[in-house]
């Protein structure tokens, strides 16, 4: 069983911790969580079993834990297609079957400095279970970013089913890559508070 630690006093921000190495879960007691917090998170994860815990994912580069897998799509990819490559590019996984990759909503919001269209953020879904592992590396080549559209991907389930996702992540041959170094798992009721409380950089 993982002991979870909430430290209230790390620059105003709680945290929650798995650290992912080779084949091991670490417990840490400070980890900071990422602020870009996506408009209407907080609404959908509203909706989940509190029983249920949040998959998060740790960029190396920025030193942060992040709730969910997030991603821009790409000029000529339909939503569905852009949360199915930003989730393989980021954990390796794919779906087993499409029709488990559930959406569960949309958001727009203007972007922070006044120009452009607004940006549009795609809510998905999906438990542990509709998930296994890519044998192949996603084509991303000659895709162009459109950054009026973010792509939201939260895999949520029970304890014992997160933690062995975590592993099999963990044990992929030089996968996942867009510099991600840890995953967690954080209680549904956690991702919740921290969602409602952070302060947003979206």
């Amino acid at each position: 069983m993982i002991e979870w630690v909430r430290d209230v006093d790390l620059k105003n921000q709680a945290s929650f911790v798995l650290k992912k190495d080779p084949s091991v879960i670490h417990r840490e007691t400070a980890v900071t969580i990422s602020t870009f917090i996506p408009p209407g998170l907080y609404e959908r994860l509203c909706t989940f079993p509190p029983d249920h815990y949040l998959l998060g994912v740790g960029y190396a580069s920025k030193g942060d834990l992040q709730l969910g897998v997030t991603g821009t799509a790409c000029y000529g990819e339909t939503p569905r297609q852009a949360v199915t490559r930003e989730v393989q590019e980021e954990t390796g996984l794919v779906m087993k079957d499409e029709t488990a990759l559930v959406s569960i909503g949309a958001k727009s919001k203007a972007r922070r400095d006044g120009r452009g269209k607004p940006r549009r953020y795609l809510f998905f879904s999906a438990t542990p279970e509709s998930l296994d592992f890519a044998s192949f590396a996603p084509d991303n080549k000659g895709l162009e970013p459109n950054k009026s559209v973010k792509v939201v991907f939260l895999v949520h389930g029970l304890l014992a089913t997160m933690e062995a996702l975590i592993q099999r992540i963990g044990s992929l041959d030089g996968r996942p890559s867009d510099g991600i170094d840890r995953f967690a798992a954080i209680p549904i009721p956690d991702a919740i508070e921290l969602a409602r409380t952070l302060p947003s950089t979206c």
